[in-house]
């Protein structure tokens, strides 16, 4: 890949001081003349490399700084496995190096004083480093996800290890401590699955390894343990479990927390699949976010009346837990907090809660019951999402919000009362709620959102309430087991795919309130056998009512000005259809394989029909078109075989033109054109085979019938074809 070759973007990274140059192996680096010192800003080789020299000097300077994020724009750092760093280099900036996976050796000049956060992460082809002594910070998340590393040694100018630093080093099996270290970030070893041996100089005034534990000197504080062992006894005084104290420990079985703890780190004892039980003290007061998140292994566990706040994803994962109580000291429970507990069969939720947030109970399939106190006012998006074992629901009189998918999947929901204090449904909200028949949605309710009651197959009947005003996209797709709907005269709007796929309805009233009906809004009703669309309305959508089989009748009213594409595409059962003198376009493949109808007629006002508009309309025999100009036509817009029937004016020498009312062959294979001339003698008749050939006139004799209605032809030319004709007169 070639970066740069643009002259106009050369330019302006110029603009910003920015220089460019060709160096060995195809390498292009971008740089800032610091005056002394060269600082690279972009490295960019044209061919893809294995292995990268970085320049000592540039433009005869050295080169000192490699600023943040320098190298890791390659898009092909994945293919390199060395990097050679010049002695002239003393800063490393964040993520100078990130995502170089394929890495496997690099060095570390002893100049360098200051190495940037991230600055190697996600380099996890790298299996050792050495860190020289002139650095005295390793920054947030330095080595993090260096999978690869297996050990590594600070030396003992270091005073400061970062969040995060080797994070995600699962294959670091030693680490040492000098007695300069003073200050250890949290997560600092998080995930480092592997570590089974932490040196810390006896010297070091801050920190001990005591029993498989990393402790402050104090003993206040865990900040980590030693992978492999299986048992853990904190010792008494510990104050906080650090942050990801016990990170994906699956061989941890049992864990004693003293009396004295009152804090339990994110993500303390997340992954911990191997922990059947445990037991917090009633000294805790918080339970940190994705605290015991993935422990599979745990079926129950007391949450102490000394917590107030559970984390988000505290519990997530736990898939083997049975059973919890929450205390009613408990006022947060955070997002997620029990998602995927799918062995968790009832809770109880404490009147400390005031809301349920976002995922706190999804995919909880097991669950059967739960109860929401009084005091709760909002349930959250996607709060008992997946709870398939659920079949009711009490949803407090309190509550004035349900969010986005609440309820989307509850299959076992039966019955659900939403209190006349919800004003708010959000969208998905009991989207695939197979097993409810029947839902009251209140009067304080004046919106029914996208996807509310979507794919609710059970749903038989539901009442809307004269609040709504819009009925939102897809709000009722799918629901297959609904017979009949009324639609108060509040709604102004009914959106797209709106009632699409609601193969039971049958019948259904649209109030003169209606102003516009979305794309595909009735689409596949195949039930459906009429419907009366108000004079309010002003355009009948895409697909509106594309698929509606049963539909064998529908009146479009005067205040319509365009019929959409598709919009009674395969109304199969539509025998014929009256459009209205209002609409000026009827859009492509309209009326597409409409196989039912016999006869359209088409008025004036009509200037353009779609590509495809009657096709597949396999019973139709007559086109009639009012007015005096024939209306623009798409490809193929009306099919062969149809009879071309027009009223007046004619683009033939400016003569005027005969309504045909019908065309036949008589018993002697005579062509028979039925008219509604009121002259006997001195027409003509006009053949084309198509409406894209010029008509030519029909040579042979010509005879007038009785009371000059019909017009008979001896011309043989035109005997059994099919065609477009015209009939004029002087």
């Amino acid at each position: 890949m070639r970066l740069f070759s643009n002259s106009l973007l050369k330019l302006a990274f110029l603009a910003l001081g920015m220089i460019f140059a060709q160096g060995k192996g195809w390498a292009q680096w971008g740089y800032i003349d610091r005056g002394s010192y060269i600082e690279i800003t972009m490295y960019s080789p044209t061919v893809n490399v294995s292995s990268v020299t970085i320049p000592s000097t540039l433009s005869g300077k050295p080169v000192k700084v490699l600023r943040d994020e320098s190298l890791s724009s390659y898009s092909r750092k994945d293919m390199v496995t060395s990097i050679t760093i010049p002695g002239s280099v003393t800063n490393i900036g964040n993520y100078a190096f990130s995502g170089y996976s394929g890495l496997t050796r690099i060095t570390i000049p002893s100049n360098v004083t200051s190495i940037g956060d991230g600055a190697f992460n996600s380099c996890s082809g790298l299996t050792n480093i050495t860190i020289p002594s002139s650095v005295t910070s390793i920054r947030d998340y330095t080595f993090a996800e260096c999978s690869g590393l297996t050990s590594v040694t600070i030396p003992s100018s270091v005073t400061n290890i970062g969040y995060g630093a080797f994070s995600g080093c699962s294959g670091l099996t030693s680490v040492t401590i000098p007695s300069s270290v003073t200050i250890i970030g949290e997560s600092a070893f998080r995930g480092c699955t592997g570590l089974t041996s932490i040196n810390v100089d006896p010297l070091n005034p801050s920190y001990e390894f005591l029993a498989g534990m990393l402790l402050n000197k104090s003993h206040t504080t865990l900040l980590a343990c030693s992978a492999g062992i299986s048992n853990i006894t904190i010792p008494p005084g510990v104050t906080s479990i650090g942050e990801g104290a016990a990170f994906g420990f699956s061989g941890l079985t049992s864990i004693t927390i003293p009396g004295s703890v009152t804090n339990i780190g994110n993500y303390a004892f997340y992954g911990c699949s191997g922990l059947t039980s445990i037991t917090i003290p009633s000294s805790v007061t918080n339970i940190g976010n994705v605290a015991f998140s993935g422990c599979t292994g745990l079926t129950s566990i007391t949450i102490p009346s000394s917590v107030t706040s559970i984390g988000y994803s505290a519990f997530s994962g736990c898939t083997g837990l049975t059973s919890i109580t929450i205390p009613s000291s408990v006022t947060s429970i955070g997002s997620s907090a029990f998602y995927d507990c799918s062995g968790l069969t009832s809770i109880t939720i404490p009147s400390s809660v005031t809301s349920i947030e976002s995922g706190v109970f999804s995919s909880c399939s097991g669950l059967t019951s739960i109860t929401i106190p009084s005091s709760v006012t909002n349930i959250g998006n996607n709060a008992f999402y997946g709870c398939s074992g659920l079949t009711s629901i009490t949803i407090p009189p309190g509550v004035t919000s349900i969010g986005e998918g609440a309820f989307s999947g509850c299959s076992g929901l039966t019955s659900i009362t939403i209190p006349s204090s919800v004003t708010s449904i959000g969208t998905y909200a009991f989207r695939g709620c197979t097993g409810l028949t029947s839902i009251t949605i209140p009067s304080s309710v004046t919106s029914i959102k996208d996807y509310t009651f979507a794919e609710y197959s059970g749903l038989t009947s539901i009442t809307i309430p004269s609040s709504v005003t819009n009925i939102g996209n897809y709000a009722f797709s799918g629901c297959t087991g609904l017979t009949s709907i009324t639609i108060p005269s509040s709604v102004t709007s009914i959106g797209n795919v709106a009632f699409s796929g609601c193969t039971g309805l049958t019948s259904i009233t649209i109030p003169s309130s209606v102003t516009s009906i979305g794309y595909s809004a009735f689409y596949g009703c195949s039930g459906l056998t009429s419907i009366t669309i108000p004079s309010s309305v002003t355009s009948i959508g895409t697909y509106a009512f594309s698929g509606c089989s049963g539909l064998t009748s529908i009146t479009i009213p005067s205040s319509v000005t365009s019929i959409g594409t598709y919009a009674f595409r395969g109304c199969s059962g539509l025998t014929s259809i009256t459009i209205p003198s209002s609409v000026t376009s009827i859009g492509e493949n309209a009326f597409r394989d409409c196989s039912g109808l016999t006869s359209v007629t088409i008025p004036s006002s009509v200037t353009s029909i779609g590509t495809y508009a009657f096709r597949g309309c396999s019973g139709l025999t007559s086109i009639k078109f009012m007015g005096g100009t024939m209306p623009s036509l798409g490809s193929s817009a009306i099919p062969s075989g149809v009879t071309y029937k027009k009223r007046v004016g004619s683009p033939i020498s400016g003569t005027p033109e005969l309504q045909i009312n019908s065309i036949t062959f008589d018993s002697n294979g005579k062509l028979k054109v039925q008219t509604d001339a009121l002259v006997t003698s001195g027409l003509k008749l006009f053949y084309a085979p198509d409406l894209s050939s010029p008509f030519t006139e029909v040579t042979g004799t010509l005879s007038v019938g009785t009371g000059g209605l019909e017009l008979h032809s001896d011309a043989s030319a035109t005997q059994g074809t099919k065609g477009f004709y015209k009939v004029v007169y002087p």
